[in-house]
């Protein structure tokens, strides 16, 4: 069934026409009513001018809205023209859409690029009462430098993506990029259905000066799982999405509050011995379908040294050794139930001569996504079928260098990505993943979105990187942060969305200061995505939170813990969500169905300080 389209009418109107009205800006003839009242109802004013997000682009359309339905036969190229600076009127194509009250001025040809014009709709335009305009709705822009060559995106959703105890009456909000073009808002482009597919009546309304939709059911959601489905929307350079945005969400809660109802894997953590700790171990958990944590066989497992970073890569642990002054890589096999047995050691790979120091940092050990391929403290290790380990090569930065950082990789391996702010400089390191895993620099060619407002020297600062695990998601995430120079990056994380170019690697966002999503967890330590790609958990110095993902758009953004800053985070696919607080000694668990995070029985739980995270996920 057909949606009905409705304006949403704002009590804020426009003061210009006001300011300018009658300043002669334009020479053409009015309607003979001449802004008369002979007609009836309302008088007609302007509320709105289409939102431009990063400047008036030449090729774009004009759109103004109205506060009334007007008659269509009124609004026409005698009463909405632009003129240059010195009157000659521009050719274009008039239209009006009864759907949202909105003309529209489509320049044919564009107009020059970092040219001044102005804009009139004069009193010519009238209701469909017959009431005209009281005066002329005057407005000036100039054009930027470039056309607009790029088509919108959906940018944010709400309800979010996967989201679960939606109220039936919920509004649907979809907020994109830039300012869609009214006239492609339509029932045929945005449609809701239930779970069964049936279509769902729903009524569209919009303001032009944002760049929302809102969409409002005609009765209550059905329960179950609500699916939208946005497709077609141009921008304002008739440029229409490539292809389109779905996403879904549920009206009904989780019994349990649960994950997938499946036991999980394996959690460990090491403990090196420094102050206040008990001793060099590594302790570990079964991980159950609620997350209640239960120790396996042997557990605490004494090591032969300062247990450092610990990752498993699905059938061993690898472990950071520091003992005697010297590095060791210890390589566990993970038994069945958790057990583990100490198989292999290797003296750690030196850095340019001189042994690898143990590390208290807590993002240098990782796999690719295969697990076949150990980084450990910017040094590369095949694992073999009996995980002993065979040095590769250093993760270099082309000049000498050495990566020390997390690398995300994208979920087929071919790239692997990450970040950091060294001496105030924005570094975007992006690799290819060699067949044995070896790593090649490139440059990735990343932009920075401008910081808005922008006092002088303010810039973001990129740390870290959270690829999509989908071998076919081209997105891979970065958290940017405000300041205004080295050491000096204080201010509020945002989280940037990048597209990768499959072809080269490069990368590009559209992402704005106003369109990423901040986070509320301070200076962002760690950020992980779940197995599924859905939800991405950002932990940071003041606690964790949660962020949906739907085809390239983060939403969302709910803090689980407060008054802690858990330093590393991990997932199960079971749904399970591990965070550890290496200063406070606690290791949080939470189950996580449909992006609510339930605290799993027994959490936090108390470990010694300076604990490092290893979480083996269920196969």
């Amino acid at each position: 069934m057909s949606s009905i389209r409705s304006l949403l009418l704002w009590t804020s109107v426009f003061t210009l026409a006001n300011l300018l009205g009658g300043c002669g800006s334009t020479s053409l003839p009015l309607n003979s009513n001449n802004g008369g009242h002979s007609g009836s109802g309302p008088v007609p004013t302007v509320i709105a001018q289409a939102l431009e997000l990063n400047g008036v682009a030449p090729n774009r359309k004009q759109e103004v809205q109205f506060s009334e339905a007007m008659d269509p036969a009124t609004i026409n190229a005698k009463t909405f023209v632009i003129t240059d600076p010195g009157g000659n009127q521009m050719p274009g194509v008039v239209s009006y859409d009864p759907g949202f009250n909105v003309a529209a001025f489509q320049p044919t040809p564009a107009l020059e690029t970092g040219a001044s014009y102005t804009a009139t709709i004069n009193t010519g335009a009238a209701s469909t009462g017959g009431m005209h305009l009281a005066a002329p709705y005057v407005f000036a822009f100039t054009t930027r430098a470039e056309t607009d060559s790029s088509p919108l995106a959906v940018k944010q959703v709400s309800p979010a993506a996967n989201a679960a105890c939606v109220s039936p009456n919920a509004q649907i909000v979809i907020t994109f990029n830039e300012a869609p073009d009214a006239s492609t808002v339509t029932a045929q482009n945005i449609v809701v259905t239930d779970s069964n597919g049936n279509k769902i009546t729903t009524t569209l309304s919009t303001n032009i000066n944002t760049t929302q939709v809102m969409v409002t059911p005609a009765s209550p959601l059905p329960s179950g799982v609500i699916t939208v489905m946005v497709s077609n929307i141009g921008d304002l350079a008739d440029l229409k999405m490539p292809q389109p945005f779905t996403w879904s969400f549920s009206t009904v809660c989780s019994a349990s509050g649960g994950g997938s109802g499946a036991p999980g894997g394996f959690v460990y953590v090491s403990t090196p011995s420094v102050a206040g700790s008990a001793g060099n171990f590594i302790q570990g958990w079964s991980v159950a379908a609620d997350g209640t944590l239960t120790a396996v066989p042997g557990s605490p497992f004494n090591t032969s040294g300062q247990a450092g970073q610990v990752v498993a890569d699905g059938k061993y642990l690898f472990a950071d050794m520091f003992a005697g002054g010297s590095m060791s890589i210890d390589t566990y096999s993970i038994a069945a139930n958790g057990g583990l047995t100490l198989t292999t050691t290797i003296p750690a790979h030196s850095i340019s001569g001189t042994p690898t120091i143990y590390n208290m940092g807590t993002t240098t050990d990782f796999t690719d996504r295969t697990g076949q391929t150990l980084y450990d403290f910017a040094q590369t290790y095949s694992v073999q079928s009996n995980g002993s380990l065979n040095w590769v090569g250093s993760i270099t930065d082309g000049s000498g260098g050495y990566i020390e950082d997390q690398i995300s990789f994208t979920g087929d391996d071919r790239f692997g990505y990450s970040s950091d702010c060294t001496s105030g400089n924005q570094n975007f390191w992006a690799f290819t993943h060699g067949s044995n895993g070896a790593l090649t620099r490139f440059n990735p060619n990343a932009n920075v979105p401008a910081v808005s407002p922008n006092p002088a020297g303010t810039s973001y600062c990129p740390t870290y990187s959270a690829a999509i695990p989908a071998p076919d998601n081209l997105h891979v995430i970065f958290s940017l942060q405000v300041g205004t120079g080295p050491m000096s990056y204080q201010g509020v994380n945002q989280l940037a969305v990048y597209t990768i170019n499959y072809a080269d690697g490069t990368l590009h966002t559209a992402d704005t200061a106003a369109t990423m999503p901040k986070t509320t967890v301070g200076q962002a330590t760690d950020y992980k995505f779940d197995p599924s790609g859905n939800w991405l958990a950002v932990a940071g110095s003041s606690g964790l939170e949660l962020f949906s993902y739907n085809n390239g758009m983060l939403s969302g953004g709910t803090t689980l813990l407060a008054n802690d800053a858990p330093s590393q985070i991990g997932w199960d696919k079971a749904g399970h969500l591990f965070a550890v607080s290496q200063f406070s000694g606690k290791l949080y668990v939470f189950d996580v169905a449909n992006g609510i995070a339930t605290a799993a029985p027994g959490s936090p739980h108390a470990v010694p300080t300076y604990s490092y995270l290893a979480v083996q996920p269920a196969p």
